[in-house]
């Protein structure tokens, strides 16, 4: 049986053109290997991009509505106030519903593909979203608070505790909405530094919902665009 020896080297100039063709077949492995990965890192970073792009774009959307939600049903509580007082008639209220913000593309990309992109993009990011966060707790805050006001405008009459109860409540009403139209007008502009600017409408119930508390509420004609 015939045993293939390794071919001798023939002095050290034959040992380093053998030791550089295994260097460079090695720097041209690692070479084709890191391109690969850059190839899959930039590509999951432009998906990641394009998918918090269009979650912000939903978010903007819900601010807006919220902005004008928000402003109606700051205007339908003088009319609360005057009926809780004995001043006025039972008010209308068609209700509100309070736009959901979804941080679900946020909250995956942040630890993966969000960790790959420049500094200054990564901040505005973090920024925004968890602005995002914090007005999500307001709205939790309005949704309760909205709730208390229709049961007492479900009702035909109040007694004197039912009635200051409604006083307090409304004052609170006006603090969480303030707070969130303040928050929405602050979001939308930072959206709008990043280029982002709103996404569809909300659905027509939705959308519908807002419209009968607007016209039962609306703004006066001076302060209408």
């Amino acid at each position: 049986m015939d045993i293939h020896k390794p071919k001798p080297w023939h002095g050290v100039r034959e040992f380093l053109k053998e030791y550089a063709i295994i260097v460079v077949g090695v720097l041209t492995a690692l070479g084709a290997e890191q391109a690969a990965e850059w190839g899959r890192t930039h590509r999951e970073v432009g998906e990641a991009r394009a998918a918090l792009h269009t979650e912000m774009r939903s978010s903007v959307r819900a601010y807006v509505t919220e902005l004008r939600e928000d402003g109606c049903w700051l205007r339908s509580l003088p009319a609360v106030e005057a009926w809780a007082r004995g001043q006025g008639p039972k008010p209308p209220w068609p209700g509100v519903l309070l736009s959901t913000l979804r941080t679900s593309v946020w909250d995956v990309a942040k630890t993966g593909a969000v960790a790959h992109m420049d500094l200054d993009e990564r901040l505005a990011l973090a920024n925004y979203f968890g602005a995002v966060d914090n007005q999500r707790g307001l709205v939790v805050i309005a949704r309760a608070e909205a709730q208390d006001l229709e049961g007492y405008l479900n009702q035909d009459s109040l007694d004197r505790e039912e009635a200051h109860a409604l006083l307090r409540l409304t004052a609170h009403i006006r603090g969480t909405a303030e707070g969130e139209m303040r928050n929405a007008t602050v979001q939308i502009a930072a959206a709008h530094k990043l280029g982002i600017e709103p996404g569809p409408p909300p659905l027509p119930l939705y959308q519908a919902r807002v419209d009968a508390l607007c016209a039962a509420y609306p703004a006066p004609p001076a302060a209408r665009p």
